[in-house]
């Protein structure tokens, strides 16, 4: 029970810490994101800084590609959710997905259906939505969407799903979801060989220590 509840207390310790999972080999990915505690990653190298535009791009590993468009996470947006009480859930997991579209038929409906919103020279580019997964009810629902122009300006938003719902096979939902199960299985990976260090650690110290009181 005791190692039970260390092994928790670590697992979400790693949440307020700069540790960065890596990410799955879904589809094609995109550039490695810079994460948390590596501010020298972009300073040390030789080539050019990178533009506003890359870092952007480097955020999102891409999940998905269909006749819609190209649908991508945030590593580093991936979260265990709260309970009511406010404590960590280790069941629920939280992403954020980013949908570019490339279908040139919805990108002229969205025009045409945002047409009072758009400003000169712009267009209908992509939508930001967080998903939230239940991992053994295999259950999701979705937060508020929001819409962006090709301009990174939000002109839209929608209510997301208050109700857990079956996840829908060969969707984008679900290959989604693989992601959620592997952050999970990395976070409890990493927290059980933070255990076996402490508990080698603290081993030692009391090997020591018998050693020193048997001289």
């Amino acid at each position: 029970m005791k190692k039970t509840i260390v092994s928790m207390a670590l697992l979400f310790g790693l949440l307020g810490a700069s540790v960065a999972w890596a990410a799955p080999n879904v589809g094609e990915s995109r550039p490695e994101p810079v994460y948390r505690g590596d501010p020298y990653k972009w300073e040390i190298s030789v080539k050019p800084k990178p533009t506003q535009e890359q870092l952007e791009e480097a955020r999102w590993v891409t999940l998905v590609e269909n006749n819609v468009g190209v649908y991508g996470y945030e590593a580093q947006s991936m979260t265990y959710g709260r309970t009511k009480s406010g404590e960590w859930n280790p069941n629920e997991v939280l992403g954020l997905m980013k949908t570019v579209f490339t279908n040139k038929k919805i990108t002229d409906k969205l025009k045409k259906d945002y047409k009072g919103k758009l400003e000169k020279g712009e267009k209908v580019s992509y939508t930001l939505v967080t998903l939230d997964f239940l991992l053994a009810e295999k259950t999701y629902r979705t937060g508020e969407l929001q819409v962006y122009t090709n301009t990174n300006r939000m002109i839209d938003t929608k209510a997301g799903s208050e109700k857990y719902v079956a996840i829908p096979k060969g969707t984008t939902a679900e290959a989604m979801y693989e992601v959620a199960l592997d952050f999970d299985r990395q976070m409890r990976a990493e927290a059980d060989r933070l255990m076996q260090e402490e508990e080698a650690r603290e081993a030692a110290e009391q090997q020591g220590a018998t050693g020193e009181a048997g001289q």
